[in-house]
Formats: C-alpha cells, sequence, structure tokens
C-alpha cells in the first residue's frame, strides 16, 4: 500500500502550480506458478512530478506535466520477465 501526495499553488486568475510525491512501495516476493512462469519481487519506484497549468483566455486551460520515476532503485528490474525480455547480443 503506498500514497501519493501533492498540492496546487494558484499563483494569480491565469497560473497554477502542482507538485506531487510517491514514496517507494515495497511489495512481497511473488512466486512461478504454472499459470505465472515469471518470480521476483516488484516494488513501486518513487515518483516526483511537477506540472503548471495556464488559463490564457475564457474557455481555453493549458496543462503541462511531467514525472521522474526512480528505476535504477527499483528491484523490478531485477525480476525473471525483465531479464527474459532483454535481447543478449
Amino acid at each position: 500500500v503506498t500514497v501519493t501526495m501533492g498540492g496546487r499553488f494558484q499563483a494569480n486568475s491565469w497560473l497554477a502550480f502542482g507538485i506531487s510525491y510517491q514514496p517507494k512501495a515495497h511489495m512481497s516476493k511473488f512466486k512461478r506458478t504454472r499459470s505465472f512462469p515469471f518470480y521476483g519481487k516488484m516494488d513501486v519506484p518513487e515518483r516526483f512530478g511537477a506540472g503548471v497549468e495556464l488559463n490564457p483566455l475564457e474557455g481555453l486551460v493549458l496543462c503541462f506535466d511531467t514525472e521522474w520515476i526512480k528505476w535504477e532503485k527499483s528491484s523490478i528490474l531485477q525480476n525473471s520477465l525483465i531479464q527474459f525480455l532483454q535481447f543478449k547480443n
């Protein structure tokens, strides 16, 4: 179980900013079964997000956002499925 936290700041009538954060969620290992032939651990990585909202004209809203996911620290990249899908030269 994990939670995502965030906030929105209204700078003025036409500009707003937002941020979000989700901590890493640790999950238990899963085992290989007949119906699911892969095994490993699938933690959900830490995530950060930010965005901006523009209201330049009446009835027009422009939104832009980005998200950074900390994949390099995720155990999901060590799972048998990922290793199986990687092509070796």
